[in-house]
């Protein structure tokens, strides 16, 4: 995140105490931050994007699934849930979706199926598969592969 907000993107964190303490308040807390930013004339509603590692999924994918068109796009890092639009109105603003994973976390075969689901609802996701990766990314090779994707998913439309 401090690769994106030094190429001149605003990057809001939401910080809990302990991992998943709190963790059920995750779109309610999204949400307050998102009414905040709108205040901000310098900000682009239409350009604000999520992010989420992992154990957040259920909720971010819950949250996303009620309001996707208030979201550009939406990165996942180590995801095992993604949201059902497949109840959302025809037409209207998607998110894109950026996902990062460990190719032996075992995710790429389902995350091809999420990927032809989710454009049938007119949802473009890119999947990157870490070679060698578990769910949790360590080497620098990866990561630096990760923070270049984010930024071209964001800025290089």
């Amino acid at each position: 995140m401090e690769n994106l907000a030094a190429c001149g993107a605003y990057v809001l964190f939401i910080n809990r105490h302990t991992w998943f303490g709190g963790i059920e308040q995750w779109g309610t807390n999204v949400m307050g931050a998102y009414e905040i930013l709108a205040k901000n004339p310098h900000i682009d509603r239409g350009r604000v994007y999520l992010f989420c590692i992992s154990a957040e999924d259920p909720y971010m994918s819950a949250f996303v699934t009620n309001s996707p068109g208030l979201w550009k796009g939406i990165i996942c890092l180590g995801p095992y849930v993604l949201p059902d639009f497949s109840g959302c109105p025809r037409g209207g603003r998607m998110p894109k979706i950026l996902t990062s994973n460990g190719s032996e976390a075992g995710a790429a075969d389902w995350l091809k199926r999420y990927q032809a689901d989710a454009l049938k609802q007119g949802v473009i996701v890119e999947s990157i598969i870490h070679p060698g990766e578990q769910h949790y990314i360590l080497s620098k090779t990866s990561v630096h592969e990760r923070s270049r994707a984010m930024a071209h998913f964001i800025f290089e439309e």
